[in-house]
């Protein structure tokens, strides 16, 4: 698969109609769509730069390895994810996998200093909230991060773990938002929702 293209089509997709959204829409993208949605994490600074990310942000992959439902999967949680700025990241997903599988074995973790292993573990707790945290650099050959993202039901009705599409931008905002299904590709939608995909 060239996973390259796919991403930049997914870009493409986004940037023709999210930077410019209004009313209805941007409340979507938003999830401020409901009298609860529109009070989640209102009190946060990930809450107010949303809008700016949603208009400046860009596709990029990210590896989800682990979620946290509170028992409730209808709603609203937590997803950690493993994600990189690097091209070779884009051209080759898989090095994201590897990172994620070495950061759940917590005893293969390679030889890093006390302080960062125990940051680490922190972050994996359940009420954690990382957002561009930086995996040291033993755990691969570019630049890994770890967030997590919150997954909306309503847009991705169906979350799957392993390669998703995500929003960021870094310079706007540390949090990251899965990648709405209304702009994704075809070929990535089928293979999202079809047969899984190959990572």
């Amino acid at each position: 698969m060239d996973w390259r293209s796919l991403c930049e089509e997914a870009e493409r997709n986004f940037q023709k109609e999210a930077p410019l959204a209004s009313g209805r829409l941007l409340s979507f993208l938003l999830n401020r769509t409901s009298a609860r949605t529109r009070l989640l994490g209102f009190m946060t600074k990930p809450y107010w730069s949303r809008k700016r990310l949603v208009k400046e942000g860009k596709v990029a992959f990210g590896y989800a390895f682990r979620e946290w439902d509170f028992g409730e999967h209808s709603l609203e949680h937590p997803v950690w994810i493993v994600h990189s700025p690097s091209r070779k990241a884009m051209d080759n997903p898989e090095i994201l996998k590897s990172a994620a599988e070495l950061l759940m074995k917590k005893e293969e973790w390679p030889a890093i200093g006390k302080k960062e292993s125990a940051m680490l573990a922190h972050a994996l707790e359940p009420l954690a909230r990382p957002h561009f945290l930086p995996l040291p650099d033993s755990f691969g050959e570019v630049p890994f991060f770890l967030s997590v993202l919150d997954w909306v039901p309503a847009h991705v009705h169906e979350l799957r773990l392993g390669l998703n599409l995500i929003v960021q931008n870094p310079s706007v905002s540390k949090e990251s938002l899965f990648l709405m299904e209304r702009y994704f590709p075809e070929g990535w939608r089928d293979a999202y929702f079809g047969q899984g995909i190959a990572l």
